[in-house]
C-alpha cells in the first residue's frame, strides 16, 4: 500500500490542491481500514498533511 500512497502525494495532491475533485479523504479512508477511531485523521487533516505514506507507517507501525 505503501507505494499507491505515495504516488497519491507525488502526482494526486498537487491536483487536488489545484481544484480537481478527486475520491475519498485519504486519511479516513485509512483509520477506517484499520479499524481505528479517526482522531489521528482529524489531527492529520488539522495540521493539512500530506504525507500519507507516513502516516499509514505511523498508525500501523508497519513500513
Amino acid at each position: 500500500i505503501v507505494p499507491v500512497l505515495k504516488f497519491i502525494e507525488k502526482h494526486m495532491v498537487p491536483l487536488k490542491a489545484s481544484g480537481v475533485v478527486w475520491g475519498c479523504d485519504v486519511q479516513y479512508m485509512l483509520t477506517g481500514q484499520t479499524n481505528q477511531h479517526p482522531r489521528t485523521a482529524i489531527a492529520f487533516t488539522k495540521a493539512e498533511r500530506t504525507d500519507y505514506a507516513k502516516y499509514y507507517t505511523e498508525i500501523t507501525g508497519d513500513e
